[in-house]
């Protein structure tokens, strides 16, 4: 397949000239409509002027619209695929907040998994422990890392530490 020439090519739309597109196809809609209660799965037709990489403009219609809702189950499902890739590529459930796995947020999406884990099903939980997901918090008794791990590291909980250094054990 040969690659599209220049004149071939579709121009990029600024994220500017979207946001502008959805103000004209929400103003269209209200003025035909008279309310802004648009259905999520409306698509609003919309004339646009665009200008191709030769300088021609030409006229367009695009459809402006959400689309449809895609349900909590599906969502999910789609994390939980993108969580199985980042473990099969990087061996580990340590996602960066920031990181994008296959269109999903996974990193966030897999924080907002464990924000919400009394909200999720039993089954929904062992998938996600399947994968390597721990759901430990934190205690006064947990070790406390002095190093990072290696041949210096020294485990030690709270209490052991307010032994060895004076003072009182927090209550």
């Amino acid at each position: 397949m040969a690659a599209k020439t220049a004149a071939d090519a579709k121009p990029k739309v600024s994220r500017e000239d979207r946001f502008q597109q959805g103000v004209a196809a929400l103003a269209a809609f209200v003025e035909r409509g008279g309310h802004a209660k648009v259905p999520r799965s409306h698509k609003e037709p919309l004339e646009i002027v665009v200008t191709g990489p030769g300088g021609e403009v030409s006229i367009e219609v695009v459809s402006v619209g959400l689309g449809p809702k895609v349900s909590r189950a599906d969502r999910f499902a789609q994390g939980l695929a993108g969580l199985a890739a980042f473990v099969e590529r990087e061996g580990h459930v340590r996602v960066p907040r920031t990181h994008k796995e296959g269109g999903v947020s996974l990193g966030s999406w897999l924080n907002n998994q464990k924000a919400r884990r009394d909200k999720l099903s039993p089954e929904q939980l062992g998938q996600l422990e399947a994968l390597g997901v721990a759901w430990q918090v934190r205690s006064p008794s947990a070790p406390v890392w002095l190093a990072p791990p290696g041949p210096l590291a020294c485990p030690r909980t709270v209490n052991e530490l307010v032994r060895d250094c004076g003072g009182d054990a927090p209550a």
